[in-house]
């Protein structure tokens, strides 16, 4: 009789211990990716210049709308309307626009209102006025 050598014959791998390897391997390189983007989205330079983004029209509206609102009978009420937005040089606006709202009988009442306001150092200086 003749024997052959079939090599060996030991226990069978599952799947798993077959494929574990380059499946940790795999998400190794994954996380790593992850990592790296995150850092890279968390500190991203524009290559530009370090100055920061001057604020929109609507964040100064918004800062307006704020001010106004803190001189209402019922602030919760307000709804503005109307708003505009003019530069009066760099980092300096003045926004005029109305507001609904109710008085201290609980009627609504439209008041017209103005603001003008500049951001220095990141901070909001201005004041807000109401045309009662």
């Amino acid at each position: 009789m003749e024997m052959r050598d079939l090599g060996d014959t030991g226990p069978k791998k599952s799947w798993w211990q077959q494929k574990r390897q380059p499946l940790v391997m795999l998400g190794a390189i994954l996380a790593a990716g992850l990592v790296i983007a995150g850092l890279n989205a968390l500190g991203a330079d524009d290559g530009g210049s370090s100055e920061p983004e001057p604020p929109s029209d609507v964040e100064v509206r918004l800062q307006c709308e704020q001010w106004v609102d803190e001189q209402l009978k019922s602030p919760s009420t307000a709804e503005h309307s109307g708003q505009t937005v003019t530069s009066r040089g760099e980092d300096s606006w003045e926004v005029h626009g109305v507001v609904d709202s109710q008085n201290g009988f609980g009627a609504m009442v439209r008041t017209p209102w103005s603001c003008v306001i500049r951001l220095e150092d990141d901070v909001w200086r201005g004041s807000a006025s109401l045309y009662e």
